[in-house]
């Protein structure tokens, strides 16, 4: 009667069996310091500066290009969190960088479609006192401006 009961299961023994646990726990603890250190490179790199000057600087561009776009005259007021930034406008390109920043390295700059039927006056928005900062953006006839 006992003889014909065999174990089932890719392992017959017991100690074979402790061993594919522990493979299963060792797996599970490889999954859960990958997923953390994860998730901790991405809250650093969150809190960087480099990806907020690449928003900025893309959000300015497009937001010239739309206003290329349209037709007939625009008066655009933009509120964002970009007042610590400056905000250079110059021919075909955006930059935007910290005070501190005066090398090529902290500078993050981003192309426009400059429309050369129109004249847009090329412009540094320097940093405002708070965070929170306005910028307006005018297209009247053939001038397009910037300021803050």
């Amino acid at each position: 009667m006992f003889s014909s009961m065999i174990k089932r299961g890719v392992f017959k023994s017991k100690k074979a069996m402790d061993v594919e646990l522990l493979f299963n726990i060792f797996e599970i603890l490889i999954v859960f310091f990958a997923a953390v250190t994860l998730v901790e490179f991405v809250n650093t790199e969150s809190d960087r500066t480099a990806f907020f000057k690449e928003y900025y600087a893309r959000d300015a561009a497009l937001t010239l290009n739309a206003i290329y776009a349209a037709p007939g005259d625009i008066e655009y007021q933009h509120a964002s969190k970009a007042g610590k930034y400056i905000f250079n406008i110059k021919q075909n390109e955006v930059e935007v960088f910290l005070p501190n920043e005066v090398t090529e390295g902290g500078i993050v700059g981003y192309p426009f479609a400059e429309d050369k039927s129109y004249s847009l006056s090329y412009t540094k928005l320097e940093p405002t006192p708070n965070e929170d900062s306005r910028t307006i953006y005018k297209k009247k006839k053939d001038a397009i401006s910037v300021s803050r």
